[in-house]
């Protein structure tokens, strides 16, 4: 009987206490799901595969918050619309915690005016992945506004709205697709014909080339070559021009000699003193010079101007003055 109620408390026991933690589990999810949430929305134009509801949402790596929903904005935004008119954005909204957003909204107060002035600045959201596993999450940055432009929308999103930004990985498919779109319209078989016409050519002239006479030239060049080659052997060997280089070694050696010697130096300042001396005097010669040539100058007008009165008046020498007129005799 003490067996069978030792049993029954334990089960009972048991029974409480799963009991308890459900009840704690509860409560905690009913607590979770009072706290206050800040909804965003944004539009992607690419595949989101790895991307699903409870996905990480962060800037620049620290979490925010978590995704909500995934569907397409024809369902949302563009039921109405023909689906050719439809542009068929991914539509992801985010619940994001505003107590990680304190210093946008530090009451919790988010609003889209706020937001719009960050996204004038680069504000956007973009697909990244988390390392290999292939699973995807949100990530907000700042990028270039000019070169990630918004998406374009004519309907007025239901909760708060940031741009989205293609991903690296669709950025670097696009380029590639862009790359083999380019190579497409290149015209490769008409350069490789064109190609292959230039070398067919070159290797008709060089065929048509002299190939013998160019041989013949070259020969005889190399022959030229070696006759030359010869000659300045000989010339190198030959005893006549040993002497010759020994005698030009000595008068290189009675030229360093006299060149050395501790007297040149002096005779060089004695000669530069000496062309100093020769160089005053002759300014002083000039100076004598011309006062003879102005001497000589005057002389010569004076002789000029005793000329002169002598051819006018000859007797003038001798007698000094000219002589008194004569008076004729009156009738």
């Amino acid at each position: 009987m003490s067996a069978k109620a030792n049993y029954f408390r334990l089960g009972l026991f048991v029974l409480v206490c799963l009991g308890l933690g459900v009840m704690i589990i509860m409560m905690l999810g009913v607590f979770k799901s009072f706290e206050p949430k800040i909804l965003v929305e944004t539009y992607a134009n690419e595949s989101v595969q790895g991307l699903d509801i409870g996905s990480k949402v962060k800037y620049r790596g620290v979490r925010l918050g978590q995704v909500k929903e995934v569907a397409f904005t024809s369902w949302i935004y563009e039921s109405h619309k023909e689906p050719v008119d439809r542009r068929g954005y991914i539509y992801i909204l985010m619940e994001l915690n505003p107590v990680k957003l304190k210093g946008m909204a530090p009451n919790g107060d988010l609003s889209q005016q706020k937001l719009d002035d960050v996204i004038a600045q680069g504000l956007r959201c973009r697909l990244k992945s988390e390392g290999i596993t292939g699973l995807m999450y949100l990530d907000f940055d700042m990028m270039d506004p000019a070169t990630n432009p918004p998406l374009p929308i004519d309907w007025k999103p239901e909760d708060l709205y940031v741009p989205s930004a293609p991903s690296t990985a669709t950025k670097f498919l696009d380029s590639a697709d862009r790359l083999l779109r380019r190579l497409d319209h290149l015209k490769i078989e008409e350069t490789i014909q064109n190609l292959n016409t230039v070398l067919t050519t070159m290797n008709n002239k060089l065929a048509a080339m002299q190939t013998e006479q160019l041989n013949n030239e070259a020969t005889k060049l190399l022959g030229d070559l070696r006759h030359t080659n010869q000659a300045l052997l000989d010339v190198l060997r030959n005893p006549n021009n040993q002497n010759i280089q020994k005698d030009a070694a000595a008068s290189l050696a009675g030229v360093r000699k006299i060149v050395d010697n501790p007297k040149i130096p002096q005779s060089i300042d004695l000669f530069c003193a000496n062309l100093t001396k020769l160089d005053q005097m002759l300014n002083k010669r000039d100076n004598d010079l011309a006062v003879s040539l102005d001497n000589l100058r005057q002389v010569s007008e004076n002789l000029r101007a005793f000329s002169e009165h002598l051819k006018q008046y000859p007797t003038g020498v001798l007698l000094s003055e000219p002589p008194a007129p004569s008076q004729l005799p009156s009738k």
